[in-house]
């Protein structure tokens, strides 16, 4: 129960922070053009919400990090625009990403790893791909 604002576009997130009635949170839904893939609101009509607020902290998913290039991808264009809006809003940058989807790649490239401070994954990484990460001077959490 944390007196904090959260703006996001997912509809699970907007769910899961709206059930509690007596929570300090406050809920801001950016709306747009519904992807069902990722479950979320994405586009043109996202990004223009999103580019007038000043964001503290984005915590963003990837469907691949490519550790020799830094890119960051994921399989839809418009989702990757989305979030590349809400990176350049953002002061902290966190990416979130499942161990597996380290040394893979999306269709499109949203990002490098150059943007972001924090890396958060599932599991402990090898010493190779931590040593190629710290090349790109993010926090392994």
């Amino acid at each position: 129960n944390l007196d904090i604002t959260i703006i996001t576009n997912m509809i699970d997130i907007m769910h899961l922070f709206s059930l509690n009635s007596q929570s300090k949170t406050r809920l801001i839904g950016i709306g747009g053009t519904c992807n069902n893939i990722i479950d979320g609101f994405v586009g043109i009509s996202s990004i223009q919400q999103i580019k007038k607020f000043n964001i503290d902290r984005c915590f963003i998913g990837a469907i691949g990090v490519n550790v020799l290039n830094g890119n960051i991808s994921t399989f839809e264009q418009e989702d990757g625009l989305t979030k590349s809006a809400i990176i350049q809003a953002s002061r902290k940058k966190y990416l979130i990403t499942e161990k597996t989807k380290i040394e893979q790649d999306g269709r499109y490239i949203f990002s490098n790893l150059q943007d972001f401070q924090f890396l958060l994954t599932d599991n402990n990484l090898n010493s190779s791909l931590k040593k190629e990460l710290k090349l790109f001077n993010i926090r392994i959490i």
